[in-house]
């Protein structure tokens, strides 16, 4: 008899292992959350360099023109800039006030809704926790008391209540588990979504670039094979000590 005692918590112990594919089901989708959080920081992180580098653009072109000592035809150059920096912030402006339609912002609120759907389904982990502590409370004791060999009666009204929340339980951890499942398939389109927004994103501000600045660059390009034949100062004695 006290051979039977010594086992029987061990195997109630071997029991308490949670479902295995609501486990595996549970790491896969937290896995996909940590993963797609980190693309929408990269997503936000490419916005916050675009925007410093327009603003950088806009401060360059000011500087130049308004501390450029003389009124000639590269003061002129200077002020160009500044008219196409100016130009470029108020497209920038323009698009970020208008934001519903854009392409951009209407897969990166698909995939915050995505991230919230697995941050509503986490919010359940607790509940299914409690109902199986529960369960396991019940059949704690009921164990108990078959042990001691109590009457029948007594033990089918525990033996009920152990089962009514077994039931609950599982019902409980299946609808998640399928709910989980069901979530985590849909998550190559997310990640499908977030790639294509960040390369939207990408060109995006390539194309902004490129609109307001293109003349620039142009002219630029023709002035390279000058501005490296220029003589300024002794280069060949320039260290980067100095």
């Amino acid at each position: 008899m006290s051979w039977m005692r010594k086992l029987a918590p061990l195997a109630i112990r071997r029991d308490r292992s949670h479902d295995p594919e609501f486990h595996k089901v549970k790491t896969q989708l937290s896995n996909v959350a940590t993963a797609l959080e980190a693309c929408v920081h990269g997503l936000e992180a490419l916005q916050r360099d675009y925007d410093r580098l327009y603003s950088g653009v806009r401060k360059f072109a000011n500087d130049f023109y308004s501390l450029y000592p003389s009124n000639d035809e590269v003061r002129r150059l200077g002020e160009s800039t500044v008219n196409s920096a100016d130009a470029l912030l108020q497209d920038v402006q323009t698009r970020m006030n208008a934001p519903e339609n854009g392409t951009i912002h209407i897969i990166d609120r698909q995939i915050k809704a995505y991230l919230q759907e697995i941050r509503n389904l986490q919010k359940e982990f607790k509940n299914v926790a409690n109902q199986r502590a529960d369960f396991e409370a019940e059949r704690d004791r009921y164990d108990r008391y078959e042990r001691r060999g109590m009457d029948e009666d007594k033990r089918a009204i525990l033996r009920e209540q152990m089962n009514a929340k077994k039931t609950l339980y599982e019902a409980t951890l299946r609808g998640l588990t399928h709910r989980l499942g069901s979530t985590y398939n849909k998550h190559a389109q997310v990640f499908q979504a977030a790639w294509t927004a960040y390369v939207l994103r990408l060109d995006e501000g390539k194309s902004l670039l490129d609109k307001h600045l293109r003349s620039h660059r142009s002219y630029a390009k023709r002035l390279e094979k000058d501005v490296l034949r220029m003589q300024l100062g002794t280069l060949e004695n320039f260290s980067l000590e100095n």
